[in-house]
């Protein structure tokens, strides 16, 4: 989604100006992208890197400075779950904060 909002920023259509194979697990796009007669895949690290030590790519551009703050991941809910539902609210609120924690430790080593 990142990406195909970079690519509309910048005047490009995704579904008219370039094909897009979605169909990869997302684990596996690297490993696809050596593969196949891809030219271009959009990965997370260590992946990138690991594709220009071996050889069989460039990173070019990082779509975190392209596409500015995108928040990851959000969840939603009504109003009256809300009212109706604090506790369960709030342990899942905690249970996100509790994971990016985490998630902020493991960052920092």
């Amino acid at each position: 989604m990142v990406f195909e909002y970079i690519l509309k920023k910048n005047g490009i259509d995704p579904n008219t100006d370039l094909e897009i194979d979605q169909s990869i697990s997302f684990g596996l796009t690297a490993a696809a992208f050596t593969n196949d007669d891809s030219d271009y895949t959009v990965e997370f690290e260590p992946y990138a890197t690991s594709l220009e030590q071996e050889g069989a790519g460039y990173v070019v551009a990082s779509l975190g400075t392209d596409s500015g703050y995108v928040p990851y991941t959000a969840y939603c809910a009504k109003k009256s779950y809300l009212e109706q539902n604090p506790d369960i609210i709030q342990k899942f609120t905690n249970a996100i904060q509790m994971a990016r924690n985490k998630r902020m430790q493991f960052s920092v080593r």
